[in-house]
């Protein structure tokens, strides 16, 4: 369960978030290649460590 200023965090980053832009994210010997949308580079760096 949340905590309640996690909770907060959440809800204002939805409500208060950036932009989205898109990137180009590839693996590490550049064989494959995905389009990726984030915000912020911290939406980036979350989104690829899920692997989505």
């Amino acid at each position: 369960m949340e905590t309640t200023s996690s909770l907060i965090k959440s809800v204002s980053r939805r409500v208060w978030s950036a932009p989205q832009r898109p990137f180009r994210a590839c693996s590490c010997d550049r064989a494959t290649r995905k389009g990726v949308t984030a915000g912020t580079l911290q939406e980036l760096k979350e989104r690829k460590s899920r692997g989505g």
